[in-house]
């Protein structure tokens, strides 16, 4: 993965440009997903045949994955820049060099949750003055419905439930002035610093905003996507022998033959103890005693995760904060959260964003310099530690932890 993302450097490098040309062909794939999403929207899948039903979904998968294919290449430019970039960054210009090359690297434009919020902001100023907002909220609504989406759960919102966040916001005016300054103060501090840096650099951090932009642009389609998944899941599940949450656990290969006909008869035992294998050429799900066998085999840093106190990873957010570390895998189930907490977790999607405003710092097991955890932090301007590999598997609930973002590590606090 390094060398595919130093790739990418030394190709925009020859020709710059080049990655704008990989994010143009992108968005072609992207305007053909949200074609069909519309299509979807314009059927009722109730009164669809099976067959017509079936060739509708794997349509649809085809372009979904499609949605994901180019994006993947961030990850590649993100693990250099984590391995190669940053290191040599910190080595040649130290920690004050490293908060420059972060905020070179930051998009101005603004991450699909940060519109969404400057837009329920205005709308939010416009009801305060007495001006009827409906039409706002519906177009609000259609354009956003899907904001609150994830893998497991999706739903349609609507108008009401828009009108209820407007309601929570005190004191619109000041918080879309406040959000317009730290995108000035963004734009300004780029300026300054854009000088600093050599063209090899310069161009990495150009790189790293381009493929930054381009990864949420992906999750975005992913939320919309997630919907649309459901719905098919929920219709096959009426006019087949198998549960709705039997369907979650099956590939889009099992979902076609089951459309076809054919039994899957390992669902049941799937849903208890299920892991997948991928790699290059293959792909095998294991279930039941088999998954359980696999993942103790697979998990076996659980044996010495007691006796670890720090772990280290990549800086994606400077600053330092201590805290109770809450450790989240599903935000479904998360336990009291409270302002000022660590959010520690395997990674962060877009539906964590409630507990991330709250967050003191953020630490993850995954993700890279444009991952959403890296994103998120520095819009809010927290610590953030990224990249750890076991910081779900080393701290605990409740555990007193510091964030040390200028040095890339988080320990127990004794």
């Amino acid at each position: 993965m390094i060398e595919l993302g130093e790739r990418f450097l030394k190709e925009e490098l020859k020709h710059p440009g080049s990655y704008a040309k990989l994010i143009k062909e992108w968005k072609e794939h992207e305007a053909r997903f949200q074609e069909i999403c519309q299509k979807i929207d314009s059927s009722n899948l109730k009164e669809l045949s099976i067959n017509y039903l079936k060739n509708l979904y794997l349509k649809f998968t085809k372009l979904y994955m499609k949605v994901w294919e180019i994006p993947l290449t961030a990850n590649n430019i993100s693990y250099y820049t984590d391995n190669e970039g940053v290191p040599d960054i910190i080595k040649k210009y130290g920690k004050k060099g490293l908060k420059d090359f972060i905020t070179l690297s930051t998009p101005v434009k603004m991450s699909f949750i940060k519109e969404e919020e400057e837009f329920l902001f205005k709308i939010a100023i416009k009801k305060n003055k007495g001006l009827d907002i409906r039409r706002e909220l519906e177009e609000h609504a259609e354009k956003y419905h899907w904001i609150k989406n994830n893998y497991r759960d999706a739903e349609k919102l609507g108008v009401d439930y828009f009108f209820g966040e407007i309601n929570k916001i005190k004191n619109p005016e000041k918080k879309l002035r406040e959000l317009h300054e730290e995108n000035k103060e963004l734009k300004d501090n780029q300026n300054r610093v854009a000088t600093k840096f050599t063209k090899e650099e310069t161009a990495l951090a150009n790189l790293i905003v381009q493929a930054t932009t381009l990864q949420d642009l992906r999750k975005k389609n992913n939320l919309m996507g997630d919907y649309y998944i459901l719905e098919f899941l929920k219709e096959i599940a009426k006019r087949t022998e198998y549960s709705f949450e039997e369907l979650c656990f099956t590939t889009i290969d099992e979902i076609n033959k089951i459309l076809s006909g054919k039994k899957i008869s390992e669902l049941k035992s799937r849903i208890k103890y299920c892991v997948e294998l991928i790699e290059l050429d293959y792909d095998e799900t294991f279930q039941g005693e088999e998954a359980v066998e696999l993942y103790n085999l697979l998990d076996n840093i659980d044996n010495v995760k007691s006796q670890i106190l720090e772990v280290k990873g990549v800086v994606a957010s400077l600053g330092k904060a201590k805290g109770v570390a809450r450790v989240v895998q599903d935000v479904s189930k998360a336990k009291e959260f409270n302002k000022g907490d660590i959010l520690v977790a395997s990674m962060t999607r877009p539906d964590y964003t409630t507990l991330m405003k709250k967050a003191g710092g953020i630490v993850t097991d995954e993700g890279g310099i444009t991952s959403h955890a890296a994103i998120v932090s520095r819009e809010l301007g927290i610590p953030c530690i990224i990249g750890t590999k076991i910081a779900t598997r080393v701290f605990k609930d409740g555990d007193m932890v510091e964030v040390d973002a200028n040095k890339g590590i988080v320990r127990k606090i004794e």
